[in-house]
């Protein structure tokens, strides 16, 4: 699975262990302390304005509360193809910091995802388990001694990840066993998490929504205003000059309005002339000369003689060459 180091400070495995050391009062490690700082992630959680920084809120606050070794939270956007997830290791698990093998969602983790219910198990109900696979699909993958995960489910019931935990720390620095609160607990985050996935990527899906309609509203009033450029002048270079200024900068920096040699022209057909560049604007004078000259390397008869739209995915190695050796500081990109 892709991996981000965990925040660790020295001492932590210690630390990690006194969660459940103490069982009264707001003492580090009661109840009540576990309660207020899943209330404080929750807050956390609810600020976030990504996805990626929800996800380490989640998975740091869900290894500190619980007190374990190893801790990863999963947004599955279409299955494990396309997964983001943030990884948490204690410093016991350093040496696996760096392991980025993607998960397959084979093992007892697509039991938690198929099924939408918390999978709690001891060492040695992990190897027992029917989806159980030892590993052998993730071999560099750090050990998990035992086991607790809980999904995160949409308001539809349908599964959008899980967060799972591995390794709890005792002071004597054997592996410990979760119990129903670790569970508890984490099971309550994942329902935080996921009303929160929800919210965001909903925010996100009407922004992008909001920008379409917004492109679309002005690309309508581009043809708009250049259909009655084309209908008020019969002059065509005029009329051309007035298509490409309205082009920018709603479509791009820079225009250029090829014309090909014209059906009466026959010298120009029989010399296989170019077709020539009849207007352009841009949003600076000295970008539109240089690129206007750079664009020379562009196969725009190909263009006309295809009569359909056609993007150039990557521009001439010439025309790069053109426009960074005249503007060094405004150099164009690849594609």
């Amino acid at each position: 699975m892709p991996d981000e180091p965990g925040i660790t400070t020295p001492g932590e495995d210690l630390e990690l262990a006194s969660v459940h050391v103490d069982a009264g009062g707001d003492a580090p490690g009661s109840r009540s302390a576990q309660l207020k700082r899943l209330a404080e992630v929750a807050a956390a959680v609810s600020r976030e304005p990504t996805l990626e920084g929800l996800l380490r809120t989640v998975t740091e606050g869900a290894r500190e509360m619980v007190g374990a070794h190893q801790a990863v939270t999963s947004r599955l956007v279409r299955g494990w193809t396309e997964a983001i997830t943030h990884v948490s290791l204690s410093d016991k698990y350093a040496a696996w910091r760096g392991y980025e093998q993607v998960p397959k969602g084979l093992g007892v983790l697509n039991a938690v995802t198929r099924t939408n219910r918390p999978i709690r198990l001891t060492p040695q109900e992990l190897v027992r388990h029917p989806d159980y696979r030892a590993l052998r699909d993730a071999p560099d993958h750090p050990p998990l001694p035992n086991y607790l995960a809980a999904p995160l489910v949409s308001r539809r019931g349908q599964n959008l990840g899980l967060i799972q935990l591995s390794d709890k720390a005792t002071v004597d620095g054997a592996v410990g066993d979760f119990d129903a609160d670790d569970e508890a607990l984490i099971v309550t985050l994942a329902q935080l998490a996921s009303a929160a996935i929800e919210n965001l990527e909903l925010v996100e899906r009407e922004r992008a929504a909001g920008e379409r309609v917004d492109a679309t509203a002005r690309s309508l009033k581009l043809l708009s205003d250049a259909g009655e450029a084309l209908a008020e002048n019969l002059d065509l270079d005029a009329t051309v000059r007035t298509v490409a200024s309205l082009a920018v900068p709603l479509l791009g920096d820079w225009c250029g309005v090829h014309l090909a040699p014209g059906d009466d022209d026959a010298t120009a057909d029989a010399d296989g002339a170019p077709p020539r560049l009849a207007a352009q604007a841009a949003t600076d004078p000295q970008v539109g000369q240089v690129v206007a000259r750079a664009a020379g390397a562009l196969d725009v008869a190909a263009v006309l003689h295809q009569r359909g739209p056609r993007t150039f995915d990557r521009l001439p190695a010439t025309m790069l060459a053109d426009v960074e050796r005249a503007l060094p500081d405004r150099a164009l990109g690849p594609g």
